[in-house]
């Protein structure tokens, strides 16, 4: 459990590094509103759809790919 909340962190360490951390906030936080908590590929795929609303395509592929690139997606 606790590898898995190092891989989680680091992916969104990488998404505040990419899109800057207002935006990552944003996304994060909108992501999370009414989340029923059952898997972190579901939670980060909504933190990128929460992405996608907000800001677009651009930065939600950046959110994807910090994700996929940590194998969460």
């Amino acid at each position: 459990m606790h590898d898995d909340g190092r891989i989680w962190s680091h992916a969104l360490w990488d998404i505040n590094r990419s899109i800057g951390s207002t935006k990552a906030d944003t996304a994060m936080l909108l992501g999370q509103i009414d989340f029923p908590g059952a898997s972190m590929p579901d939670l980060a795929t909504r933190i990128v759809n929460a992405a996608q609303s907000v800001y677009g395509n651009a930065v939600a592929m950046k959110v994807r790919n910090a994700f996929e690139a940590r194998g969460i997606l």
